[in-house]
């Protein structure tokens, strides 16, 4: 929290306070080498350390195995939508769960590219529940599997992981480091780091390497996965700033007690948002409720006419950001790991006040 504000954006969000504290006396002279970090050459040996100590730090808290490579890349998540069809459905067609407005996005820019097969849609519904994963119908001559495991527009997960017998890739961009993960039923996953792991402009590929000799050789290096791992992520000067904050954020997690914790707190922050909408018909939530997103809790009001002065009334207590997507409305709280219990606890308690005002 700072200046009584607590900021519910869905991204950019939240970044730990400690951790901003620690990049603003580091900014103009980082380590006493008379620079700041965004100064020096990404060559030299002081960022290079910086570098391989944030792979490092994230192969350890999300424990990924050996035969996975981790990769730093520039731009966002939606960068990947483009280039994993053109490096990995260059002869087969791949398979795409459309389960939310992310990776409905995700397809539609593949199929740009290339034939695309839909597994299984949730757009009936709206995007409320989501088929079990065992009963996607997937091809066995598919490429791949793609699907976003969090979706943050409709405040809807995958709770299970992947089963299948091609290779899946799943963008983890608002759940990552929120939850244990078994790596090894993953092949590829992404993530954006402006939810959980620092600012805009830097996203972590995690990869298996028999999947990272696959990568299209006939496509551009800038384009081609494994000539930036062959590059140690360097191909060209790489977010030095994101990068050097991502480490930052990955030693924060691993002082409060790594994933696991992050995860206990992750189910404590929604759940305690979840029982006020569930013991009320003033507050709505639509999503299967073993579905539902521990890190963006969506919900209208009954009175939907009330809905903007509960965004309002909130916006005036400190309570910022809790208007919903512009695609579906309502309210929204997104609720990333540097989101402190205390400020749930505040739009908590802001709810009941609310109902009690106007139900």
């Amino acid at each position: 929290m700072k200046n009584n504000t607590h900021n519910f954006s869905a991204g950019p969000a939240i970044i730990p306070a400690d951790v901003l504290e620690e990049v603003k006396n580091e900014f103009l002279n980082f380590n006493k080498i008379g620079s700041s970090i965004i100064e020096i050459s990404h060559r030299d040996k002081i960022f290079v350390d910086i570098a391989e100590k944030a792979a490092a730090s994230a192969r350890r808290l999300l424990n990924v195995p050996d035969e996975y490579k981790i990769i730093f890349l520039q731009g966002g998540a939606t960068l990947q939508f483009s280039m994993i069809p053109m490096n990995f459905a260059t002869k087969l067609v791949p398979s795409y769960a459309d389960i939310g407005s992310w990776s409905s996005k995700a397809m539609k820019e593949a199929t740009k590219i290339c034939e695309v097969k839909v597994c299984t849609s949730a757009k009936i519904n709206n995007y409320t529940s989501i088929k079990d994963i065992s009963d996607w119908s997937i091809a066995s001559d598919s490429a791949y599997v793609h699907y976003c495991k969090n979706e943050t527009i409709q405040g809807i997960r995958i709770n299970s992981d992947p089963n299948f017998d091609v290779p899946s890739f799943v963008d983890m961009s608002s759940c990552i480091f929120s939850e244990n993960l078994d790596i090894s039923k993953y092949d590829f996953i992404y993530a954006c780091a402006q939810k959980n792991f620092g600012a805009a402009g830097i996203t972590l590929i995690i990869i298996k390497d028999d999947l990272l000799e696959k990568s299209n050789p006939a496509l551009p290096n800038m384009l081609n996965y494994k000539s930036h791992f062959e590059q140690s992520s360097m191909l060209n000067t790489p977010n030095t700033f994101g990068w050097y904050l991502a480490g930052k954020i990955f030693d924060w997690y691993e002082r409060l007690g790594g994933i696991s914790e992050m995860e206990k707190l992750s189910i404590q922050k929604s759940s305690l948002l979840y029982n006020i909408i569930d013991s009320s018909d003033f507050y709505l939530n639509p999503v299967n409720p073993k579905q539902r997103s521990r890190c963006n809790v969506v919900f209208t009001i009954a009175d939907e006419k009330l809905e903007k002065k509960f965004v309002d009334e909130a916006d005036s207590e400190g309570l910022k950001y809790l208007k919903g997507h512009r695609s579906v409305g309502g309210m929204r709280a997104s609720i990333y790991n540097a989101m402190k219990l205390s400020s749930v606890e505040a739009l908590a308690s802001f709810m009941e006040e609310f109902e009690k005002k106007y139900g």
